[in-house]
């Protein structure tokens, strides 16, 4: 089943990512599956991955491992349908984004194919610097997508600027 996993312990807290459907999961990568009326895979990873979500789960357990116990006290706020659709678009953009990018990385189950090529007729320092850009132009899309979701999130929540410069 699609849900959201996450590493229950690190020194910047958890990290949340997309669990594609045929994975399995313990607990040491515990797992978020909807089970109410609100079923949006793509929502829930985003709203888990804000910097509100972050310190809520800080307030309640001040240590870098995140139980199963503390992500079930985390409100949730279901959205309106407009803040839905947006944040979660954006979300499944980073998802692919990210894709893409272990593509390239031959130490992720995604590789599928060297960027720089072996044919030694092929520029491979070109290759480099054009799989570097592209890289880091494809991880500024992610960041900005990021901080916009992040705007998102606050309007549902309904935050003040004061409310923001807290978290």
């Amino acid at each position: 089943e699609e849900g959201v996993t996450y590493s229950a312990s690190g020194s910047k807290g958890p990290s949340y990512r997309f669990l594609p459907s045929g994975c399995i999961f313990d607990v040491g990568g515990s797992s978020i599956f909807p089970i109410k009326e609100f079923k949006n895979n793509y929502f829930n990873l985003a709203f888990f991955n804000t910097p509100l979500t972050q310190y809520i789960i800080d307030c309640l357990n001040p240590t870098v491992n995140a139980q199963v116990g503390d992500i079930q006290r985390v409100p949730f706020v279901i959205p309106n349908k407009k803040n839905e659709n947006e944040i979660s678009t954006l979300s499944l953009i980073n998802v692919k984004i990210s894709e893409k990018i272990n593509s390239f990385q031959i130490f992720e189950r995604e590789f599928n194919a060297s960027m720089i090529g072996n044919d030694n007729k092929i520029d491979w320092r070109s290759n480099v610097l054009n799989l570097y850009n592209l890289e880091n132009n494809l991880i500024t899309q992610v960041l900005l997508n990021e901080a916009i979701i992040n705007e998102k999130v606050f309007e549902v929540y309904e935050l003040t600027d004061a409310d923001k410069a807290m978290v």
